[in-house]
């Protein structure tokens, strides 16, 4: 949303806020704030951002790892993250074939970074936010 906009629940009613169609954001919105705003779902990210870029919406909620990308671009210039996630279960993985060694290994590694300082160190250039 805009850096003015209030998340505050008496300042939503009334508003309309955008998500992706069949995500945990749309069916958040759907679940808690669907009788005080307007709920738009779309097809893809890039139809919600096209709608709040040109004043058809008011916020959007979606998935931080996406928005961050966005945010960074010239049309997301204008907007900034806004309050706490809705869901903090929704995290990034690293897919592998089941039963593969690898997935032992790469644990183990990322362990091994997490507790040396690495990890940070190569999160912080990349995000102001932790991926892990």
């Amino acid at each position: 949303a805009k850096t003015d906009f209030k998340t505050d629940k008496a300042s939503l009613k009334g508003k309309i806020i955008g998500a992706q169609r069949a995500t945990l954001a749309g069916t958040w919105l759907e679940d808690n704030l669907g009788d005080d705003i307007t709920i738009k779902l779309y097809d893809t990210q890039e139809n919600a951002y096209l709608d709040l870029t040109s004043g058809r919406l008011d916020a959007i909620l979606a998935d931080k790892y996406v928005n961050y990308e966005w945010l960074k671009s010239d049309a997301g210039k204008p907007y900034e993250f806004k309050g706490e996630p809705m869901v903090e279960s929704d995290k990034i993985g690293i897919a592998v074939r089941k039963k593969d060694p690898l997935r032992e290994r790469l644990n183990a590694a990322l362990k091994e970074i997490v507790a040396d300082g690495t990890y940070k160190k190569i999160n912080d250039k990349y995000f102001p936010f932790s991926i892990y």
